[in-house]
């Protein structure tokens, strides 16, 4: 039993500082996509997504931004080659 090398306390690593308020808001939002920051995305997104249905002055761009995904969805049209 003494030789078990099940546990020992020489294999403990210190682990590196993780800053929650950097992991779920994002600083700049295009190093949050680059690194694979998917917490910080989704968050962003939500954010970006609930201030473009709550404005009247949005509502040309939310139209476009429908139609696109129709067409997406669709499968013909816009998207369909050939």
């Amino acid at each position: 039993m003494e030789n078990a090398a099940i546990f020992s306390t020489t294999d403990l690593r210190s682990t590196d500082y993780v800053n929650i308020a950097e992991t779920f808001i994002p600083y700049n939002i295009f190093h949050s996509l680059s690194y694979d920051m998917m917490p910080a995305i989704v968050i962003f997104c939500l954010c970006l997504g609930f201030a473009l249905i709550e404005d009247d002055a949005n509502r040309p761009l939310m139209g476009v931004l429908s139609i696109l995904t129709k067409e997406i969805h669709s499968g013909e049209g816009l998207w369909q080659v050939g």
